[in-house]
C-alpha cells in the first residue's frame, strides 16, 4: 500500500475507534480512550515524518500547500487541546463524553479535507514509486505503533476499573 492509503485506515481506524467509545460503557470507555488517544498522536506523528514533511520540501513555495499547512497545525493545536481536556476528566464526568464527541467532529472534518483536498495534490505530485517507498515506513511506523496503542489500552480501562467506575 501506499502512504496516502496507509494513513487512510488509519483514519478508518479512528473513526470506527469514536464510534466504539461513545457507545461503550465508562469502564470500556477508558481502555477505547488510552488506545484511541495513543493512535491518533502516532498518526500525527507519522504523517508528519513520512508524508507532510517530505511534501512541504518536495511543493516548496506553493501556495495551496502552506494554506494546508498552516490550517493542518492550527487544528492539531485544538485537537490536542482537547485531548488533553479528555485526560482531565474522568468518562464518568458529564464533560468527558461531550468533549469526546467535539473531538470527534473536529478529527472527522479533519480526515475528509486531508482526504479530499490535500491528498489528491500529493498524489499529483509524488510518483507511484515514492509513495509506496513512504508507504512502507508508514506501515513499518504504524505496526509498532500498534503495540503501544493495544497497551494504553489495557492501562486505561485497569486505571478506570481501579478507581471503581
Amino acid at each position: 500500500m501506499d502512504a496516502l492509503d496507509e494513513l487512510e485506515q488509519m483514519h478508518e481506524m479512528a473513526r470506527s475507534d469514536f464510534r466504539k467509545i461513545a457507545s461503550a460503557g465508562t469502564t470500556d470507555q477508558a481502555g477505547l480512550w488510552a488506545k484511541l488517544h495513543s493512535s491518533l498522536k502516532l498518526h500525527e506523528q507519522i504523517e508528519e515524518q513520512f508524508v507532510y514533511d517530505p511534501v512541504s520540501q518536495d511543493l516548496a513555495g506553493n501556495q495551496q500547500l502552506e494554506q494546508f499547512h498552516e490550517q493542518h497545525e492550527m487544528e492539531a493545536s485544538q485537537a490536542n487541546q482537547l485531548m488533553d481536556q479528555l485526560g482531565n476528566l474522568e468518562p464518568t464526568d458529564s464533560q468527558w463524553l461531550s468533549t469526546l464527541l467535539e473531538l470527534q467532529t473536529m478529527m472527522e472534518r479533519h480526515m475528509e479535507e486531508e482526504e479530499g483536498q490535500f491528498w489528491p495534490l500529493i498524489r499529483q505530485t509524488w510518483d507511484p514509486d515514492k509513495l509506496q517507498s513512504a508507504g512502507r515506513s508508514v506501515a513499518a511506523s504504524k505496526a509498532a505503533g500498534q503495540v503501544g496503542a493495544a497497551g494504553a489500552q489495557i492501562m486505561g480501562k485497569a486505571e478506570q476499573a481501579i478507581k471503581g467506575d
